[in-house]
């Protein structure tokens, strides 16, 4: 199989299609026209998760305190159950948070040993 570049003058080529005009058909690019840099290290934000699960957590919470003060007028528009769905996820966040604070505990043991 044959590249169409192949029949493209590299002077009529965009600079990105040159660079890969000089990579060999095979698609293996030999040690002196590859890039070799190293990405930068990233830290990670949130390493055990206790902190993104407790703020879900305390957002489910206020949106059942708001539900439930704007019950009336949920219920008269047939969006009662909204307050249900904020208990609901209130619920699962604080199952979630005594799970990863085992884990980070679970962790710092076995670093720790």
């Amino acid at each position: 199989m044959t590249d169409p570049r192949d029949d493209v003058p590299a002077a009529d080529l965009p600079p990105a299609a040159e660079r890969a005009a000089d990579v060999p058909a095979d698609g293996a690019a030999d040690a002196t026209t590859s890039a070799t840099a190293e990405a930068p290290q990233v830290a990670a934000l949130d390493v055990d998760g206790v902190r993104a699960v407790a703020v879900g957590t305390a957002a489910w919470a206020v949106a059942l305190v708001l539900c439930l003060a704007l019950r009336d007028r949920l219920a008269g528009s047939g969006r009662g159950w909204w307050a249900w769905v904020c208990l609901a996820g209130m619920a699962f966040g604080l199952a979630g948070l005594v799970f990863v604070r085992r884990r980070r505990d679970a962790y710092a043991r076995a670093h720790a040993s």
